[in-house]
């Protein structure tokens, strides 16, 4: 396999896993790219996103010596603080999913209404910081009693929409660095593997079904690699 000449620049690096069938088939890839050339710098067949894998990635990075301006992922718990050196974005478009997914599509409850609101507005509406974290605490406080509910059988009743309020907890301290750092041009989505380049490579697995996965996995190499053969890399992405 070809690969394209990878040359140490600034960057602002998107990092994002996807799986070709479910997470316990132990069958995925991780890509690190930049952002704003579109180029694939490193990749690896994961059997899972764990955080020794992003820290391989970013060693290879580093050792090549790319200076590293920000990093935007999809905010899988533990994985910010392997960046902890340089800004990092979570994903809005993963917590909007998240939180979307956790209210359903017609909520009960006052409770999984605000949240849902939260969800739909935030990123379309271009809320601030203070603004998502003050209606945030607002519900958090409102609805500590209802949240904290529990059935008979002493479980959680309503652990859909406590599901939701962790996942903002765990996103927050990531979630507007963006914002709050325009002059660092920083993504504030995996958009540009996740929505670009994923669904090609699932394409690919899903119209070789009968191939060996080492034979497909090739396949995939070579598709990502291809997008970067034929890169003009503007001399302001170097920084000069």
């Amino acid at each position: 396999i070809k690969k394209p000449i990878i040359k140490p620049r600034r960057i602002n690096l998107v990092c994002d896993a996807t799986f070709f069938r479910s997470r316990g088939d132990k069958d995925g890839l991780l890509i690190f790219m930049d952002a704003w050339a579109g180029q694939v710098l490193w990749i690896k067949f994961i059997e899972s996103e764990a955080k020794k894998e992003y820290q391989e990635g970013l060693k290879y990075l580093e050792d090549l010596g790319f200076i590293i301006v920000s990093v935007t992922i999809d905010g899988r718990r533990g994985i910010p603080t392997v960046f902890n050196k340089y800004p990092v974005q979570v994903c809005q478009f993963h917590v909007q999913k998240n939180i979307l997914k956790r209210t359903t599509l017609k909520p009960k409850s006052d409770c999984g209404i605000l949240l849902k609101q939260i969800g739909k507005e935030f990123i379309k509406d271009s809320w601030s910081e203070s603004d998502f974290k003050l209606c945030y605490n607002l519900i958090k406080e409102d609805y500590k009693d209802f949240l904290s509910e529990r059935n008979d059988n002493n479980k959680f009743k309503h652990r859909q929409l406590r599901s939701a309020m962790t996942g903002i907890k765990i996103a927050l301290p990531y979630l507007f660095t963006s914002l709050n750092n325009l002059q660092l041009r920083i993504p504030n989505t995996t958009n540009h593997i996740d929505g670009g380049i994923n669904p090609k490579l699932k394409a690919i697995a899903r119209d070789h079904r009968g191939m060996s996965i080492p034979r497909r996995n090739k396949l995939m190499e070579e598709m990502l690699w291809d997008l970067g053969q034929n890169m003009i890399i503007h001399p302001l992405i170097f920084g000069h």
